[in-house]
């Protein structure tokens, strides 16, 4: 009987644990077949993150690579990094199942609202792709706003989880979004200010003097003569250039100029450097013989105390930037030649209409139609009816047969229209400047998180906190009239003309870093004292202001890339800045920052020397090469190529980053 009871109880315990097993063996096969669940779903979501991922970045990497500093350009630019981003999309699959017919919204503010991408069925995806402003947390923005620098991507489909199928689930809608951010960068721009940076500027030389009475010349009047270029070769396209026109050894001299065509215009060194034994010379005591530059016929004018000497073939008073043309008269009488090279003509009596200048600051517009009005628009006679009358100018409208023509009446604000006109059409400075702003500034400012600084540098570099100028006559050296108020503070024979600098600062916003070194380089267009080429190439001041800014406490930001960029038109001036240039590299490339080059050889003398001073190679060992951490030489050889150069650079600074 115990036996029998024994055997029952076993026999129930065994059922128990069958039971127990069979439950277990449920439970594990749910908990299995969950996780399985949960796992494919998780699989499937980093497969839409990864489409997401890939798409975002193909997009935004587009728009980065654009030129939108046009906002004309934009919006079309903005649809084609989108429509490239979709492509990118379109291109994948889920699992078995395709993403080329995904629809996509069509408002790019839907790209945060997860609730309707979640709206799919099964085996289905739905993608919504828009504009967004990663500096304001990624705010969603319209197509055309210039605050859409990166591209969201979110994409809804439809997993049907294998078994869930069996329990009734049918469908479980995965999100996915991505969104690419821009690259947060740190870095300065050095900047060549120095002699040479205006020496293509095309100019006229002219020698203001006496017409005696004679005629229908009653009263006698200046006259005004073109002087000859000393390379005057027409297979010479430059023989206007500065440097060329009067005839600079550029073997010898292979820096430039000290002479410019802005002010200060340090006339005296015409004859500096040139190849000829008989240089134009400046005549001072022809220019004005009274206490102004304006006002005062020339200094020839027999009714003068004391008149100056007639003036010889090879003496000139006035230098003038040619803001008309790219080509210089070649005639004491201009007209024609002007007709035959500007985008108008010059006036006439015929009816023939004259040019008009518009100055882009003032919007002041003022007609020229002689090169008598351009010199003495420049001067400041044209300012009012008695500095006219005083300088005893030609009144006569007769332009067409009269080059000593200045008009009947005065042209208020000609000198300042003058003045920045020909700031804007200093070269290589003004394309160079140009070039900085749209192809590195606009870029870099538009495509990541950028703070700026600024070097600028002649003779000496630039400093933010301890403002650099240099002192230099307006006119010439040893030249006493003064100049007019109408374009400086106050008249005066000389002036300090700054080098702008501008500290790199974590503490202010992207826009505040942007607008100032805008800023300093708009300065180019002011007439009171603005951007101007003087002195030599302290190449390698400049590059420590950079890396000492660079390494200051409040300059750099956490996790930025840093970089210092260099551009110059010549060659260090004299063995201390060529070491001083070689030791802040290796001082660079120790710390991480890559110094990138830009050289414009525009004198082929100089293109050997910039290779080996600027270059990114071993048999070269230039700043570049030495420097490290991926910094590369952009060789150029017109100035054009110079905003090619800053757009490369700009360019592999941005590296985007999710």
């Amino acid at each position: 009987m115990k036996i029998k009871k024994t055997a029952q109880y076993r026999k129930k315990i065994g059922q128990g644990i069958f039971a127990l097993t069979l439950v277990m063996f449920f439970i594990f096969a749910l908990v299995g077949v969950f996780v399985f669940e949960v796992n494919r779903a998780q699989l499937v979501n980093k497969q839409l993150l990864a489409i997401a991922d890939s798409a975002s970045l193909a997009g935004t990497a587009m728009l980065a690579s654009m030129d939108n500093s046009n906002l004309s350009n934009l919006t079309n630019n903005q649809t084609t990094a989108l429509n490239f981003a979709a492509e990118m999309a379109h291109m994948n699959t889920v699992g078995m199942d395709s993403l080329a017919s995904a629809p996509i919204a069509n408002n790019p503010a839907s790209t945060s609202d997860n609730g309707n991408l979640k709206s799919v069925t099964a085996h289905n995806a739905k993608l919504f792709i828009g504009l967004v402003d990663p500096l304001n947390n990624f705010a969603a923005v319209p197509l055309g706003d210039q605050r859409g620098l990166a591209i969201k991507v979110s994409i809804g489909y439809g997993h049907e989880p294998p078994f869930g199928k069996f329990c009734g689930l049918n469908n479980y809608p995965l999100v996915a979004n991505s969104t690419s951010a821009l690259p947060r960068i740190d870095t300065i721009l050095c900047f060549d200010l120095s002699g040479s940076m205006d020496d293509s500027t095309r100019v006229t030389f002219i020698c203001r003097s006496w017409n005696p009475p004679g005629g229908t010349n009653s009263t006698g009047h200046p006259v005004y003569t073109i002087l000859p270029r000393q390379f005057a070769s027409s297979a010479n396209s430059r023989s206007s250039d500065l440097g060329y026109y009067v005839g600079l050894n550029t073997s010898t001299y292979p820096d430039g100029t000290a002479l410019n065509a802005n002010f200060p215009h340090n006339l005296q060194y015409a004859w500096d450097g040139v190849v000829f034994n008989n240089p134009l010379q400046f005549r001072g005591d022809l220019r004005s013989p009274g206490a102004s530059d304006a006002g005062y016929p020339p200094g020839d004018d027999p009714s003068l105390p004391s008149p100056a000497g007639s003036p010889g073939n090879r003496d000139f008073t006035d230098l003038t930037v040619n803001i008309f043309t790219n080509a210089t008269p070649t005639t004491s009488q201009p007209v024609q030649a002007w007709n035959q090279e500007s985008a108008g003509p010059y006036n006439g009596t015929s009816g023939v209409t004259g040019i008009t200048f518009k100055d882009p600051v003032t919007g002041t517009k003022i007609q020229i139609n002689t090169m008598a009005q351009l010199v003495e628009a420049a001067r400041g006679n044209l300012e009012s009816l008695q500095l006219m009358q005083n300088a005893k100018l030609d009144m006569s409208t007769n332009y067409a047969s009269n080059p000593a023509a200045c008009g009947a009446a005065p042209q208020p604000g000609a000198q300042a229209c003058y003045r920045r006109l020909a700031a804007y059409h200093t070269q290589p400075l003004a394309t160079a400047l140009q070039a900085a702003q749209q192809g590195f500034f606009n870029l870099l400012h538009r495509s990541a998180d950028t703070h700026f600084g600024l070097v600028g540098f002649s003779t000496v570099a630039g400093n933010p906190t301890s403002p650099v100028t240099q002192t230099h006559p307006y006119v010439a050296q040893g030249y006493t009239p003064t100049v007019s108020g109408a374009v400086i503070p106050a008249p005066g024979t000389q002036g300090d003309f700054p080098i702008p600098a501008v500290a790199l600062n974590k503490n202010e916003t992207n826009v505040q870093s942007y607008d100032n070194v805008t800023q300093a380089l708009q300065s180019n267009g002011q007439i009171t004292n603005g951007i101007t080429c003087l002195g030599t190439t302290a190449i390698g001041d400049s590059l420590q202001q950079a890396y000492d800014m660079m390494m200051a406490s409040d300059a750099t930001r956490v996790a930025a890339k840093r970089a210092i960029v260099l551009f110059t038109d010549g060659q260090p001036s004299g063995a201390n800045q060529v070491s001083l240039s070689h030791q802040v590299a290796a001082q660079c490339k120790a710390a991480g920052i890559p110094i990138y080059t830009v050289g414009l050889a525009l004198n082929p003398n100089l293109a050997f020397n910039q290779h080996s001073f600027l270059g990114d190679t071993a048999n070269t060992n230039g700043i570049a090469y030495k420097s490290g951490n991926g910094a590369r030489y952009f060789p150029c050889t017109t100035a054009t190529q110079v905003k090619t150069a800053f757009e490369n650079i700009a360019r592999r600074l941005v590296v985007l980053r999710q």
